[in-house]
């Protein structure tokens, strides 16, 4: 026996070094991973065991990207193999996948694990809490498989586009709130269920508000009757008292009388729950802290509003679009000599239209923040624009002056500092203008010279003249229109008779004088002009002499006139000084 194992073993253990030698003599160009049964594998949302089935003639080693998959064994040697991999639970919501990356030598094989999502429906909320008026709620639902619900109480009810109670994917349901009539708070809840799944959405509703003082309800809008004579009324309110959308109308029907609505109450919709409102169009008042601290993204103001009262619209932190609406009478933002307040303080707006004259306290902004605004137009019945109401709109970039304004107030655009283009349209009435707050910041440079040029504080690079101008009498000292701008390009329309001052424009290169000027105030400062066309058979005169062009633009500049006038010129006033004047 002893004989017999002194034969074998050591057989055995020449078998087995020849064997190690083996492996470890092939080379690694000619180490293959070989039988592989599967290079893909898909896995549920639960954990999983996989097994990848493999054989090598050499070494081998297996990683994974994927934290979620655990490899056992991660290395061995020649021979077939069962590589196990561990899939951790999907918790997550998407599906993933991993690799698995076997190695023997410099052949490389991949294997894919994909693992689906975990079954989930998502609320957008968990909770809501809604006024005593009720009102609408929109709630998204997420889903990745099918399910019904299941409302509590028959006050509430919810709708969706389509037929189906939930299919999967993202749908919005509208869910309505009916008055709470009753004398106590109430909670109805809405589950979604579906395969093992439940989610809950709780709905708590106040018992509803009423205003301290009102004469009637119509529609869920309280009113105040004014005059019993003149069958008029106001809308009134309170803190809370609404919510949801509001659509206050032109007249009002009760108890057989129809009453004109011609008012909003202070503070009817103060810190209130608000989205969409509609003023009706017979309201001549909105009162003090009216729309206060409301959730409103957009008011459209009716011609027929004559005043907004102090804080009216303050605080409106979603308000984002102010509409004026044409109008031909001026709407006035309330001030006197002991109240002098700000209009729509800490209101977000990004687009405003102005489509009437606005008469405000002259030394406040007429918008008290138009920071984030990118987006104003004026309507075509606007005469005047009050001081400084666009000041501080510092992220327009164009702006369109109607042909209907004829006044322009001081500090109108002041802090305008993205202003590029200014097209003043065409227009039979004169524009008079003021001037700007001073700056020495322009993008033409001042020298050190203080700026007070209606648009001191703007780097305008385009300018369209439409009409003629005139600097008001209380600034023939300080008014000026667009001095020291870097404007490029100019444009002058056709029907302009008397062309305003356009001193230090210090880039601009050329300009083309139509035929109907006559009168020229004069183009002192702008040393680059090179060309200058005039349309005119006859020399248009200028004001004043001493503001017509430098002494350089004279040596410089070509002046291109009509062939059968160029005589004319040469012995008019200021254009006999051209050296160089050619025909067109």
């Amino acid at each position: 026996m002893n004989r017999f194992l002194f034969i074998i073993l050591p057989v055995f253990v020449v078998s087995f070094v020849l064997l190690s030698c083996s492996e470890e003599n092939i080379s690694p160009e000619n180490a293959k991973i070989s039988q592989l049964e599967e290079n893909s594998f898909i896995c549920s949302n639960s954990e999983n065991i996989v097994e990848i089935h493999f054989t090598t003639n050499a070494k081998w080693s297996a990683t994974t990207n994927a934290e979620w998959c655990e490899l056992s064994p991660t290395f061995g040697n020649s021979g077939n193999q069962v590589l196990v991999v561990k899939v951790y639970e999907n918790s997550t919501n998407s599906d993933r996948n991993a690799i698995v990356t076997i190695e023997c030598g410099f052949d490389k094989q991949s294997v894919t694990i994909q693992q689906k999502q975990n079954n989930f429906i998502e609320l957008s909320s968990s909770v809501c809490n809604i006024e005593g008026s009720g009102g609408f709620i929109n709630l998204s639902v997420t889903s990745n498989i099918t399910y019904i619900y299941n409302i509590s109480d028959d006050w509430v009810s919810m709708t969706i586009n389509d037929e189906d109670k939930g299919t999967g994917g993202k749908k919005t349901y509208i869910i309505k709130v009916d008055e709470n009539k009753t004398t106590s708070k109430r909670t109805a809840t809405i589950v979604f269920l579906g395969e093992n799944i439940s989610k809950k959405l709780i709905i708590n509703q106040e018992i509803k508000k009423y205003p301290k003082n009102y004469d009637f309800e119509c529609e869920g809008l309280f009113y105040k009757i004014l005059s019993i004579e003149n069958l008029t009324a106001t809308v009134v309110g309170g803190e809370g008292i609404y919510s949801g959308d509001i659509n206050i109308p032109d007249r009002v029907t009760y108890n057989g009388k129809t009453l004109v609505v011609t008012s909003i109450d202070d503070g009817a919709f103060y810190r209130s729950n608000i989205g969409n409102v509609t003023l009706g169009r017979n309201i001549e008042y909105i009162g003090r802290a009216a729309f206060y601290g409301s959730l409103i993204e957009k008011i459209s103001i009716p011609a027929s509003v004559k005043t907004l009262y102090e804080r009216s619209f303050d605080e409106c932190i979603k308000l984002s679009e102010v509409i004026i609406e044409d109008g031909t009478s001026t709407l006035y933002f309330y001030c006197s000599s002991n109240n002098v307040p700000e209009y729509f303080v800490n209101c977000p707006i990004r687009k405003l239209y102005i489509g009437r004259t606005i008469d405000h306290w002259p030394w406040n902004p007429g918008f008290s923040d138009l920071s984030q605004c990118e987006d104003i137009k004026l309507g075509s019945c606007v005469t005047s624009i009050d001081s400084h109401l666009l000041s501080g709109a510092t992220k327009i970039t164009s702006l369109k002056i109607p042909s209907s304004v004829t006044f322009m107030g001081d500090g109108a655009f002041d802090k305008c500092i993205s202003l590029k283009e200014l097209i003043f349209e065409d227009g039979a009435s004169t524009l008079v203008y003021t001037a700007g707050r001073g700056s020495v910041d322009t993008g033409g440079g001042t020298g050190g010279v203080v700026n007070y040029s209606m648009f001191c504080d703007s780097p305008i690079e385009y300018v369209y003249i439409g009409r003629n101008f005139q600097v008001s009498e209380s600034y023939t000292s300080a008014g000026a229109l667009l001095d020291y701008a870097p404007v490029k390009e100019l444009e002058i329309g056709k029907g302009v008779e008397e062309l305003v001052s356009l001193r230090y424009l210090r880039e601009l290169e050329q300009v083309s004088i139509p035929f109907s000027i006559s009168l020229i105030n004069g183009f002192n400062g702008c040393g680059k002009l090179n060309k200058i066309y005039c349309e005119g058979t006859t020399p248009p005169k200028f004001k004043y002499s001493f503001n017509a062009f430098d002494s350089k633009v004279y040596i410089d500049c070509c002046l291109y006139v009509p062939a059968s006038s160029i005589g004319s010129y040469k012995s008019a006033d200021i254009w006999k000084n051209f050296f160089n004047i050619c025909s067109l």
